[in-house]
């Protein structure tokens, strides 16, 4: 069963997700502010999300995010002059930055020019001031602008009761406005797009209406496939991760946090990866590179015994074939990784009957729980 701590969401190929959500009462809208900005303001009754707190770079995903790009438009679209200085930039390209996970963006506005002067003050004055409905930095919050810099100073929504603050990195952004968003921000799913506050969400324990088709998804195809278990990017996105119930292969799925198909594990979002004979998954987990983890038992090849170098007894009779520990681990690329084991495999024989019940892992390192039936203490590294 999948939980989020928010909407409700389901992934299904025998199974569906439901989190019950609290409910929310329905308060009298104030009577709407007087707009003195250039940009509209949305005439939107429903309370406004949390400030959103900060959420570094982590992964690179280099792919213009739609609220991005949302806003960006909105903005060029009014503020006629001024300039797209970028949302993506190279993974290799400086310092960690949410440009390369498509969600920042550098709008081109100059300090000494007195136009594009006013419109930055505009837009931020449009950000901060309350909205339609009294809120304070009603805008910035349903966007989910995470922060955003501008002539030396920072304004981060995690601290916005500190105001703007002193900002000392190299680039003092004198000619360009640096927007950063949430991920909820960037994937569109805030109430200024969707009218419904991200985090809150319906009363009543309803599904997320904006996740897949009303909030459940298959795991293409249902029928031969047995889901494992699914899998959280700190981006938000999701792996679901299934074992063929008709041939030797897994199949791995990358989900966006929309529930729209994604495209970067593997180059298309889906892959089948074979697998042994007589091998089972039972868990999976995620590297810090984005690697998917594997693991289970597997029968051995006929011949194999107690391994080299064990304490155990050499067995009398010819030994009953036995499962062994298994492991593999497949890169972002969607294929074995070469640099792991034996083609992306590696199994472990204690020398009784292992079954593998959860992997984690911790930086780059693999650590298997499991049980055996051999009696006494045995290592493997």
């Amino acid at each position: 069963m999948l939980l989020t701590s928010t909407r409700l969401r389901a992934l299904a190929a025998f199974a569906a997700a439901l989190v019950l959500l609290p409910e929310q009462g329905a308060a009298a809208a104030p009577p709407p502010a007087p707009n003195r900005f250039a940009l509209p303001m949305p005439a939107i009754t429903a309370p406004a999300e949390p400030y959103g707190l900060y959420q570094g770079q982590s992964t690179c995903n280099a792919i213009a995010k739609p609220g991005v790009l949302g806003f960006e438009k909105l903005v060029l679209g009014r503020y006629r002059g001024s300039r797209d200085l970028g949302i993506i930039r190279g993974c290799g390209v400086g310092g960690r930055s949410e440009h390369k996970e498509g969600r920042a963006w550098d709008w081109g506005v100059r300090l000494d020019r007195p136009q594009e002067k006013a419109y930055a003050e505009d837009v931020i004055g449009w950000l901060l001031a309350p909205d339609a409905n009294g809120v304070r930095a009603g805008n910035a919050r349903r966007l989910g602008i995470m922060y955003m810099i501008w002539n030396r100073k920072i304004w981060s929504a995690g601290r916005a009761a500190e105001g703007w603050r002193s900002y000392f990195g190299p680039n003092p952004h004198i000619d360009h406005i640096h927007f950063s968003w949430t991920w909820p921000g960037a994937y569109q799913l805030t109430s200024y797009w969707t009218g419904t506050p991200y985090g809150i969400g319906a009363a009543g324990g309803k599904l997320d209406s904006l996740w897949g088709s009303e909030g459940w998804l298959p795991v293409q195809p249902a029928d031969s496939l047995r889901l494992i278990t699914t899998l959280r990017w700190s981006d938000g996105r999701y792996w679901t991760v299934s074992q063929s119930t008709v041939s030797a292969e897994v199949a791995i799925e990358e989900r966006l946090p929309t529930g729209a198909i994604g495209s970067a594990f593997g180059g298309s979002g889906r892959v089948r990866v074979p697998i042994p004979a007589d091998t089972t998954v039972t868990s999976a987990a995620l590297t810090a590179a984005g690697s998917v983890v594997l693991a289970g038992t597997t029968l051995p090849p006929p011949g194999s015994g107690v391994p080299a170098g064990s304490t155990l007894p050499p067995p009398s009779v010819a030994p009953v074939p036995t499962h062994d520990l298994f492991a593999m681990r497949i890169t972002t690329a969607g294929v074995p990784d070469p640099t792991f084991g034996v083609s992306g495999i590696v199994t472990w024989d204690l020398g009784g009957e292992e079954s593998a019940a959860a992997v984690a892992t911790i930086g780059s390192d693999v650590v298997l729980a499991g049980s055996s039936t051999v009696t006494g203490v045995q290592s493997m590294a």
